[in-house]
C-alpha cells in the first residue's frame, strides 16, 4: 500500500501466484492488479491490470541499478 497525499491518491498492489503447470505455456504464472483509490475519501477511482508491470519493474529496477552501482567487471547480478 502506498499514497500520495499530495496528488490526493492511493495505490494498493496485489499478486496471485499459481503453480506454472497450471497455465499455457509462455503465460505468467502470476497475476497482479493495482486499485488506484481518492487518498481522502478511499473510493476506489481505477483498477489497473498489473501483470505486464510487476513483469517489466523488477527488470528495470535491475538494469538502472546494475549500471549505476555494479562493478564493471561483474558477469552477473542478483537482488
Amino acid at each position: 500500500l502506498g499514497c500520495w497525499k499530495e496528488k490526493n491518491i492511493g495505490i494498493f498492489h496485489n499478486i496471485m501466484g499459481v503453480p506454472a503447470a497450471n497455465v499455457p505455456a509462455g503465460m505468467p504464472h502470476y497475476t497482479s492488479v493495482q486499485i488506484v483509490s481518492d487518498y481522502s475519501t478511499g473510493r476506489p477511482l481505477a483498477c489497473i491490470d498489473g501483470t505486464y508491470t510487476s513483469t517489466m519493474l523488477p527488470v528495470g529496477v535491475t538494469i538502472i541499478a546494475a549500471k549505476r552501482l555494479a562493478n564493471p567487471q561483474s558477469k552477473t547480478v542478483t537482488f
